[in-house]
């Protein structure tokens, strides 16, 4: 899990800094109306459509731990429930189902 989200946030990392190119470009194509135009120009609009529950099942992140990884290790965490969960509500006072997927690729498969 841990390297399917470390794939997941390098690439929307990439998309991100494609924004700043952008914006100091003085092409035509660069110049946007709105938010959601700027998001779709660096594959990143689909993420606001969906909550980060649904990010991280498109990517692969398992919400529970398989029974034969418990017995191999009973002191294991869920990426998904221990640590992102936990981040997000700290961070942003919501859990994964209320906040939304900005990170979403829909061909990240």
């Amino acid at each position: 899990d841990l390297l399917r989200m470390s794939n997941a946030v390098s690439k929307v990392i990439k998309s991100f800094d494609q924004i700043y190119k952008n914006l100091e470009s003085n092409h035509a194509n660069s110049f946007f109306s709105s938010p959601d135009e700027v998001w779709h120009s660096v594959g990143l609009l689909g993420p606001s459509r969906i909550s980060f529950d649904e990010f991280l099942d498109s990517i692969g992140i398992s919400k529970d731990i398989s029974s034969w990884f418990k017995l191999l290790n009973s002191n294991v965490g869920n990426l998904r429930k221990h640590l992102l969960a936990g981040a997000n509500l700290s961070n942003y006072n919501q859990n994964n189902s209320k906040m939304n997927g900005e990170l979403y690729y829909k061909d990240w498969k």
